[in-house]
């Protein structure tokens, strides 16, 4: 059971990780986008 919680627990903060990276990665997109104009 303890394990189960471990690797859910993980799972999540991962992919919280995956999602952080692509807000950043929309972020730069979008500041490259707004330099072009």
């Amino acid at each position: 059971m303890l394990i189960m919680n471990a690797c859910v627990y993980n799972v999540r903060n991962f992919l919280q990780s995956m999602k952080d990276r692509e807000v950043k990665n929309d972020y730069k997109i979008q500041r490259r986008i707004t330099k072009q104009k």
